[in-house]
């Protein structure tokens, strides 16, 4: 009996706990000492093109006290008109002003942030700001908002039909072709900023003048400025747009100072047997693409002082024509599942039709040609087409197998050995590591033709100069 009355007493005790805790988490505290925290204290959206919505951003508002709370208020200081917009368990609010919010004793809840900016009516980019208030027993507590804000020119499927220039005045916005016309010429003037969105890119019938300078080069890259997630840019992502794709095969065009990144190509050139585009490419950057940095096929490329970098397939694919390559840095460490994709991939005749032939002749002086493996250079050769190669002064990736008449002089490393400053995350570095074996080990006579690196560092204010497109 006395037993029985234990257990009986045991299990009121448990019912009077339980009810008890189920009281004190109904019980919502007016204690005006109570207050919140938060995962930041301000949220900041990179550069915006006005017009464009942002990503959205996450702020995480905890209350840490043992009690639930009632957030009396949150919202905007901008209200409805405010350019951000917030979103509080999975509800909107066309005044942005939320009542009643509550939060259960040590737990949280998410509040959704994004913004729209509208255009400034400047050439420059402009600071908005705003806050949210939070409202919890009396007190009253801030996150600040901000975002910058850049107008820009936006050319929606746009046709050259006449010579025309592309001034640095504002950037430019391109949504889907921006095709110029046979015959005409495109000058894109120095300093330029041109933004593509999803698919967008140029189509070179004509002409492409893109004449950038070492104090104000040219930037072509995808539209998206901000993060995909927190800390995680789209800066890092490929194939946010095609590239350029240059189909007269009696034009000539040239790439200076320009840097070329996140496309699905970077350069895609193509002529024929007896009519070969001439492309010349000086002091830029090739970076981080989808498929491939440059395909040509029977054109006639200059390519200096230039980093082509990052491919998921090839980072150079020459297929007939003639090329000279000098002080050069082609390097791919992409995270490539298909790693029979070489850094650079060389033939002479047609994949269609193997009996036509594409005769081929490269030089490749003062280059670093390397990558994340051993095997990184791949020669497709049918052996009664012209097929002239050369690798002066070139440092290398793997060991020398290949025909030794091509690499006379060139230096031969594995992939395990550390050249660049950084291989391993975004953001890469492909200039030299400080015990890069490309210093020191250049071609003086090839060096003396560039006394300059990409940089503008001078390559002879010593006694030797460095292999590729960077002196250390």
């Amino acid at each position: 009996m006395k037993s029985h009355k234990l257990i009986l007493g045991l299990i009121l005790t448990i019912v009077v706990i339980v009810t008890q805790s189920c009281l004190d988490d109904d019980k919502i505290s007016t204690n005006p000492s109570y207050q919140l925290s938060f995962s930041a204290d301000t949220v900041g959206f990179d550069t915006l093109f006005t017009g464009i919505t942002s990503t959205t951003v996450k702020l995480k508002v905890y209350n840490r006290n043992k009690e639930r709370v009632r957030i009396s208020d949150i919202s905007l200081f901008g209200g409805a008109n405010s350019p951000f917009k917030i979103n509080v368990l999975g509800r909107s609010s066309e005044n942005q002003s939320f009542s009643d919010i509550e939060i259960q004793g040590k737990d949280s809840l998410y509040l959704s942030i994004r913004v729209k900016l509208d255009e400034n009516h400047r050439d420059q980019p402009l600071l908005i700001r705003d806050s949210i208030r939070f409202l919890t027993n009396g007190n009253e507590q801030k996150i600040q908002l901000f975002s910058v804000g850049q107008d820009v020119v936006v050319l929606r499927n746009k046709t050259v039909v006449n010579d025309s220039m592309i001034t640095a005045q504002k950037p430019h916005l391109i949504y889907g072709q921006l095709t110029v016309n046979e015959g005409k010429t495109l000058t894109i003037e120095k300093g330029s900023k041109l933004y593509f969105y999803k698919d967008a890119g140029i189509t070179i019938n004509g002409s492409l003048q893109v004449l950038g300078t070492e104090e104000q080069p040219i930037v072509m890259r995808g539209h998206r400025l901000d993060n995909m997630f927190p800390g995680v840019p789209y800066d890092s992502l490929p194939g946010q747009w095609q590239g350029l794709c240059f189909n007269s095969p009696t034009s000539e065009h040239r790439l200076e100072f320009v840097t070329i990144k996140n496309p699905v190509t970077a350069i895609r050139i193509s002529g024929n047997e007896t009519q070969k585009p001439i492309l010349t490419i000086r002091n830029s950057i090739l970076h981080n693409t989808d498929s491939f940095a440059v395909v040509s096929k029977n054109a006639r490329l200059t390519v200096e002082n230039t980093q082509i970098s990052n491919s998921r397939q090839n980072c150079l694919f020459l297929q007939g024509g003639e090329y000279n390559f000098a002080h050069c840095t082609v390097a791919n460490y992409f995270p490539r599942k298909n790693l029979k994709s070489k850094t650079l991939l060389i033939k002479n005749y047609d994949d269609a039709s193997e009996i036509i032939p594409y005769p081929i002749s490269a030089a490749f002086k003062n280059c670093i040609i390397f990558g994340s493996t051993n095997n990184e250079i791949e020669l497709d050769r049918k052996n009664d087409f012209l097929f002239d190669l050369s690798f002066n002064g070139c440092l290398l990736v793997g060991e020398q197998v290949l025909d030794d008449n091509y690499f006379v002089g060139a230096i031969w490393e594995k992939s395990s050995t550390t050249v660049f400053a950084n291989t391993k995350t975004y953001p890469y570095d492909f200039r030299l590591a400080a015990d890069s074996p490309a210093i020191d080990k250049a071609d003086m006579s090839i060096a003396g033709l560039y006394p300059t690196d990409l940089t503008g560092k001078s390559r002879l204010s010593d006694s030797q100069a460095d292999i590729g497109a960077y002196e250390y």
